[in-house]
């Protein structure tokens, strides 16, 4: 796995992201690109310049921000959508059913 990602272009911050869950210098980098992704799955309106620009001042690339937006829209869109085709689902009997 170690190759795998040494092979990803921009991989050193995501090494060294994941070399330190519970402190260090990439501390604060972990915590303001989690507050990103959850903004951004659950109020994407909401994401200002400012949160973007200090994702760059910890860093991040262009290409790694798109990363964090891109990856976090594909994993909570069922969330979202599950709810709607429920509720637009037409009622189905149990004598429809069989």
């Amino acid at each position: 796995m170690a190759t795998r990602i040494a092979r990803i272009k921009g991989s050193a911050s995501i090494r060294a992201t994941a070399a330190s869950p519970g402190g260090g210098p990439t501390s604060e980098l972990a915590a303001v690109s989690r507050r990103y992704a959850w903004q951004t799955a659950n109020a994407a309106y909401s994401v200002t310049d400012e949160q973007i620009n200090k994702l760059a001042a910890l860093g991040l690339s262009d290409e790694e921000r798109l990363d964090i937006a891109l990856i976090t829209s594909i994993f909570s869109a069922p969330s979202i959508i599950e709810p709607l085709s429920i509720a637009v689902a037409p009622a189905v009997s149990a004598r429809e059913a069989c």
